[in-house]
């Protein structure tokens, strides 16, 4: 009798265990297929900053502040180009890059509302000539840029 009743309880146990297993792997299921989705929409409203200025941190702040997804890279090639990217900020201290990133933005990202910083006044003719918008100055205002780009969303407060 003793025997029937192990056999019975360590069945019992097993077929918890499988059930488990299995309700387990459907919620896993359900939980990923959700994190997809959210990812999906992050990977589909992105901001891209470009640069490593104290310009390009501090307009980080102010993207977290407001809550807008962005992606911070120093490099054409960090970019996933399967993303989709509303807004561009190129604010190296290089004007070659920031031109380059800008065109780069338009042509294979098809990003309309993009913005660089000018650091040489020589290079203004090209900014202008690629029908780049840009502002000058080595000392430029975090806040001018992000007005520009997101003109109904001004948080003059974030990195104070």
């Amino acid at each position: 009798m003793d025997i029937i009743l192990i056999v019975s309880v360590m069945l019992m146990f097993i077929i918890c265990f499988f059930i488990m297993k299995k309700a387990n792997h459907f919620l896993i299921g359900l939980s990923s297929q959700s994190t997809i989705k959210e990812k999906e929409h992050i990977k589909n409203n992105i901001t891209i900053i470009f640069g490593d200025t104290d310009v390009a941190y501090r307009l980080i702040i102010l993207l977290k502040h407001e809550n807008i997804d962005y992606v911070h890279v120093n490099d054409e090639n960090q970019i996933d180009m399967t993303a989709k990217y509303n807004h561009l900020f190129a604010v190296s201290d290089d004007d070659y890059k920031n031109i380059m990133m800008c065109i780069i933005g338009e042509k294979n990202l098809k990003i309309k509302d993009k913005i660089a910083v000018c650091n040489c006044q020589d290079n203004k003719e090209v900014y202008n000539h690629n029908h780049i918008s840009w502002e000058f100055g080595s000392y430029i205002c975090e806040n001018t840029l992000f007005q520009k780009i997101f003109p109904k969303t001004v948080s003059l407060e974030a990195t104070k």
